[in-house]
């Protein structure tokens, strides 16, 4: 219990982390809402084999090695990540075949959760896939959240939410 307090008063604490994750949390929730549950959900379902094929180019080595600098190497690894994402993202949203209630309220509230699941994504990869930590350190809470132990748990919530927001 001592160990879920810690974490709750350095996540609260850090307001330049919750002004990231609000802000990432703001666009997702703003992409579902603006572009429909399709593409959100399409969005979240694409994340996993982007990972998965930037994890295993070949010769990624040599490609980086011609960039001087770490946040530079960060960026470079994040434009790859981004040209691999759209082209899955593109193929996927053509075979999801849904879209959010007419009610306002269960709208918004499903945006919110899907926002909330695609955010969820992009920090656990931030922190396994593309390291960012040269560009934004988050504070030891957020890191402890997001530890390798947990990381399986943060790519199985996603997948809970989906299975409650499948109508």
């Amino acid at each position: 219990m001592d160990a879920l307090q810690e974490i709750t008063q350095s996540v609260l604490s850090a307001s330049s982390d919750a002004v990231v994750i609000g802000g990432m949390f703001a666009v997702a929730t703003a992409y579902g809402l603006f572009f429909g549950k399709g593409r959100i959900v399409s969005l979240i379902l694409a994340l996993y084999p982007t990972a998965l094929i930037f994890e295993l180019i070949p010769y990624f080595k040599d490609i980086l090695g011609t960039v001087s600098g770490t946040s530079s190497d960060v960026l470079v690894k994040a434009v790859i990540f981004v040209i691999i994402l759209l082209p899955l993202h593109f193929v996927i949203s053509h075979f999801i075949f849904t879209d959010f209630s007419f009610s306002r309220i269960r709208k918004t509230f499903e945006a919110g959760i899907l926002g909330l699941s695609a955010l969820v994504l992009l920090i656990a990869f931030s922190y396994r896939v593309i390291d960012i930590s040269e560009l934004y350190n988050f504070s030891s809470g957020v890191d402890t959240l997001f530890a390798s132990a947990n990381f399986f748990w943060w790519l199985l919530a996603p997948f809970v939410a989906l299975t409650f927001l499948r109508k």
